[in-house]
């Protein structure tokens, strides 16, 4: 009987003649005759067969006819797309058994009854020679099947998820990789991974400030597009009480409907959009200070009285000075509607304790651009959490952790605003989140560590003064401290989490994460940060598509290079492509020394990092293997390091479904580069 492997199959007709050399590596017009019609075949190109590519055969005996002309390949049929009596020309099937190169066979049957098989060989697995240094995104159908070279080399192997939503999670996959000639689908996976558990405690949980609720800070958001789609009129209402506003005050003789500014030490009633802005919680408010861009308001239930006045001036000139400027050169004027609203030049910053018990650090309301006055305070307000009177040293402390909250939530109000006034869709709350992390990240940049753009800032000149604040190199305010932490967590943990939202109640990583892929991605391909960051807000487009139109790179494209920029910045294999740097920002130097240094100044910090491993936590895994996933979400990667022995020459790897025969989910692409 003809010795080919049992995944190789001869055809469907008995073997009657034997010729030198049946299922070998196939040379000049080696084959196995049956009975029939004579059909012989003198050549086959090209040498080695791939899936997917044009297979041109020369002999004798075919059929003009094309309908009457069969080939397979490997058992496999092929596509048989030109014929003559003499040449044929097939396609060859994209889903033979993935291996790497071996002995296979072509076989040509044609209706008549003559079939010939001849040995030939197959290379399901297409290589791709890739210097260290050097990555490549495959494609859905090219990462079910492909090889690298072997001989020592290391490879960082992302399986990542292509969807543009974080949800629903993806169906489940096995990747596997093996250097003999076993199909990747005979190999039993000896691990399965990608179930999510809740999230650990993370440097969010602030001592004083209570426990943050990332489901009541992204409700807020979604409760605030909500409202302006269940109010379309609402931009057209605020022009017409603008006119009729206008008209009064010519009516009486002034030029401007402008409101002066409150005293100092007046009154309030504020409505705190707590627990929603249609349903809020009033409180009697103080004016402690009034600033040329600010009114702030303290609650006076808080039982602070005017002994925060100072801080809270001193907020009010920094958002003068830094962040009211910071944010309109980099995202929009977050004073853009004031003359819709209350035409005060003023945005109102209103601190209390009811913000952080109710589980936020910051929020905005899209009640206040309601006219009618009845739900909301109908100006540009930021609402920001407050410590208690009681907690020691709040007053320092406050000003040290809110100034980067209050550039966030202005950013927010800053977007709302322009997307509002434009009326344009909302942005995804996933990339609102991520580019208010950058006007934190603009700001601590240019006004607490002084570092440029694309500095490749380390540690000692940036997340050293979060943790030193005394130092007297340092200003002593918090900049980055949130966009480290959380991405920290991210890193621990990328097959369960997702840049494009929460995978798990509680789940904050998606924050950092959306941060660290809007940064690669604007470090990578624009020309002018500020341009590329307004381009972001000010935008008819939402999510990835947003992304992809600034950079001008599909969303593919955009998340596997940041899954492998966000393992190897700075890495030295990666040193020279930018496709795998964070031109910003030298993250692991900074992830290593903020581990180190707050887990020896901080005992919060060295409660989290005591439960968390350290950054990034990869699978490392040799030639040889098969892993099962439970499915990743939108955007989500599962990272692997895969080293090859020096005897083994090439390493197949692919992705698959979890069943035989079942397609790997089509959103599934590699992300590969080689480290060694």
């Amino acid at each position: 009987m003809c010795m080919y492997r049992p995944w190789l199959r001869c055809g469907v007709a008995l073997c009657l003649s034997i010729v030198a050399g049946c299922g070998g590596r196939g040379e000049g017009v080696t084959a196995v005759v049956h009975h029939g019609a004579a059909v012989t075949v003198r050549s086959i190109s090209p040498d080695t067969l791939r899936s997917g590519t044009p297979i041109s055969i020369v002999g004798a005996g075919f059929s003009a006819a094309l309908l009457d002309d069969s080939v397979f390949v490997d058992g496999v049929a092929a596509s048989v797309v030109s014929a003559s009596d003499s040449t044929l020309t097939a396609m060859a099937p994209s889903a033979f058994p993935c291996s790497l190169t071996d002995s296979g066979s072509v076989t040509v049957a044609v209706r008549a009854g003559g079939r010939t098989v001849v040995p030939h060989e197959i290379q399901s697995a297409a290589l791709h020679p890739l210097a260290v240094g050097e990555a490549i995104l495959l494609s859905a159908a090219d990462a079910s099947c492909a090889a690298l070279p072997g001989a020592g080399a290391t490879y960082a192997v992302n399986v990542y998820s292509a969807s543009t939503n974080s949800f629903p999670q993806g169906a489940p996959f096995i990747i596997a990789a093996t250097s003999s000639a076993t199909p990747l689908a005979e190999l039993t996976p000896s691990a399965s991974l990608g179930i999510p558990s809740p999230p650990r405690m993370t440097p969010r949980t602030r001592p004083g400030w209570g426990p943050f609720n990332t489901e009541n800070d992204v409700s807020m958001l979604d409760a605030n597009a909500a409202y302006v789609r269940d109010h379309p009129s609402l931009l057209e209402t605020l022009r017409a009480y603008h006119a009729r506003a206008r008209q009064r005050g010519r009516r009486a003789g002034r030029a401007s409907v402008t409101v002066a500014p409150p005293v100092v030490g007046s009154f309030r009633q504020i409505a705190l959009p707590i627990p929603s802005c249609v349903m809020p919680t009033l409180i009697q408010a103080r004016v402690a200070a009034v600033s040329r861009r600010t009114v702030v308001y303290e609650d006076t239930s808080s039982g602070w009285g005017s002994r925060l006045d100072s801080v809270l001036a001193n907020i009010g000139q920094v958002v003068d000075d830094e962040i009211y400027p910071s944010d309109s050169t980099n995202f929009s004027d977050p004073l853009l509607t004031d003359s819709l609203t209350d035409d005060d030049g003023r945005m109102a910053i209103v601190f209390s304790e009811q913000v952080n018990r109710a589980g936020n650090l910051g929020l905005i309301s899209a009640c206040d651009f309601s006219p009618a006055g009845t739900k909301g305070n109908f100006g540009e307000f930021v609402y920001s959490a407050l410590l208690p009177s009681t907690f020691p040293n709040a007053a320092a402390v406050l000003f040290q952790q809110q100034l980067m909250v209050i550039a966030h939530e202005m950013k927010h109000l800053a977007a709302f605003e322009w997307r509002f006034t434009h009326q344009a869709p909302l942005e995804s709350t996933w990339m609102e989140e991520g580019l208010a992390e950058h006007a934190e990240e603009l700001w601590a940049r240019n006004f607490v560590y002084r570092v440029p753009w694309k500095g490749n800032t380390g540690y000692q000149t940036s997340m050293y003064c979060d943790l030193h604040l005394a130092d007297a190199r340092c200003r002593g305010v918090q900049g980055l401290t949130e966009e480290v932490y959380q991405l920290y967590h991210f890193l621990d943990s990328t097959s369960v989490h997702s840049p494009l939202g929460a995978t798990v109640a509680g789940d904050a990583t998606s924050y950092n994460s959306s941060w660290s892929l809007i940064r690669w991605a604007i470090d990578r391909y624009a020309t002018n940060e500020s341009a590329a960051l307004r381009g972001l807000v000010q935008s008819n487009n939402v999510g990835m598509t947003n992304l992809s139109a600034v950079t001008g790179h599909p969303a593919g494209e955009l998340l596997g290079f940041w899954s492998l920029a966000l393992l190897l910045d700075d890495a030295p294999a990666a040193a020279g492509n930018p496709d795998l740097n964070i031109a910003t920002w030298n993250l692991y130097e900074i992830l290593v020394n903020v581990r180190q240094d707050g887990s020896a100044t901080n005992p919060a910090l060295a409660f989290f990092f005591g439960n968390i491993a350290p950054a990034p936590a990869v699978q490392a895994e040799a030639d040889d293997f098969a892993l099962s996933h439970a499915g990743l979400w939108g955007g989500g990667f599962l990272p692997l390091r895969v080293a090859t022995a020096k005897s083994v020459l090439r390493v197949a790897i692919g992705v698959r479904g979890t069943l035989p025969g079942v397609q790997p989910p089509p959103e599934l692409r590699l992300a590969i580069a080689r480290i060694q």
